[in-house]
């Protein structure tokens, strides 16, 4: 694991999540999901999604892992899409 961080903004965490070309693109070129990378996010950006969840009625499946700070820090989460 690489000792650089990478503060993942509310629209790069969405775009991983939603597994779109961005997200795809983002994720190959800085290995964010193999771990290659330490990630975090900002209270701003988990502020912001939380809001994004109620607007759109998000599931309890989509909010899931978003639930708590410990599964955004980890490389192997179900957030980002395979």
């Amino acid at each position: 694991m690489s000792d650089r961080l990478f503060l993942l903004d509310t629209n790069v965490l969405l775009a991983l999540v939603r597994g779109n070309a961005l997200g795809t693109n983002i994720d190959a070129r800085f290995g964010l999901r193999n771990g290659r990378q330490r990630h975090a996010i900002s209270v701003v950006t988990h502020g912001e999604i939380w809001v994004l969840a109620r607007r759109n009625e998000w599931g309890a499946k989509k909010r899931e892992p978003f639930r708590t700070p410990s599964t955004l820090w980890s490389p192997s989460t179900s957030m980002f899409p395979k």
